[in-house]
């Protein structure tokens, strides 16, 4: 869609194809792909089988399902098509489905594996956020698509945009990022695995930091959001300030001379 012209950048990216096309990387893409890993990695952090087998079929299953319907709504919000309703809220239903499925899975797994280590501690965090994403997608699609949508919707649209990618990006994609590293470098690097103050303050404040951005800017308005914002964004820094402190200190102390190629590109 993007080499292909109909997406961004040829287009603005609020533009609804370009929504489309967003979410075919967040969702179908990047979504999954962090899924999948964790099926795999949570077992191992915990030293527990994972909950269900069955769960992940039916999650993957909600998800495609609704990023279709996402995407026929979003070309309807455009005039191509079917038009938006039902397709955006059945939508985002199956896909808050698909993922709700995931967390409690994952979530009941590591709950079984307590108490936790750092890694799998961002990994909790970060299922938080992905539930907290889907449930302001939700509410963006009920509000671009129905045609009474409630007040407080409309609200939350109008201002919840970069909420939602700040949920998704800041909380999701990096907090889970972050867990996994700590294992995993250690791992592929030989380097020694000691859970010091750095890592805990890391998940500390990059999670107050994201929390304050999000929470601070659906309740806030005006100066507040402001605040909030400004106040999440300098703790969330200071948390991902002392992650990569650790990550440069498990380079220097891994006994792995020769790195193998994905812990070069890691």
């Amino acid at each position: 869609l993007m080499t292909a012209g109909y997406a961004y950048p040829a287009i603005e990216l609020q533009a609804p194809i370009g929504f489309v096309t967003v979410h075919l990387v967040v969702l179908g893409w990047l979504s999954l792909l962090m899924l999948g890993a964790l099926y795999q990695f949570v077992p191992v952090i915990t030293t527990r089988p994972l909950w269900s087998q069955r769960l992940p079929i039916a999650s993957l299953l909600a998800i495609i399902s609704g990023l279709t319907g996402m995407a026929i709504g979003f070309l309807g919000v455009a005039g191509i098509g079917a038009g938006a309703a039902p397709w955006l809220p059945a939508g985002g239903i199956l896909v808050v489905a698909g993922f709700a499925l995931a967390a409690l899975n994952l979530g009941i797994t590591l709950w079984r594996g307590r108490p936790l280590p750092l890694p799998a501690q961002f990994v909790a965090a970060g299922l938080c956020f992905l539930l907290v994403t889907g449930a302001l997608g939700l509410i963006f699609a009920c509000a671009l698509a129905l045609p009474d949508a409630p007040a407080w919707t409309l609200a939350i649209l109008a201002r919840g945009l970069p909420l939602h990618a700040a949920a998704g990006f800041g909380g999701w994609f990096t907090l889970t990022a972050m867990g996994v590293s700590y294992r995993l470098l250690s791992m592929f690097m030989l380097a020694p695995e000691i859970e010091r103050w750095s890592g805990r303050w890391a998940l500390r404040l990059s999670l107050a930091g994201v929390a304050a951005t999000v929470i601070g800017g659906i309740l806030g308005d005006g100066s507040a959001t402001a605040i909030a914002t400004a106040a999440g964004v300098v703790t969330a820094g200071l948390g991902l300030a002392l992650y990569l402190g650790d990550m440069v200190r498990l380079y220097w102390t891994r006994r792995r001379r020769l790195l193998e190629l994905n812990s070069k590109h890691a």
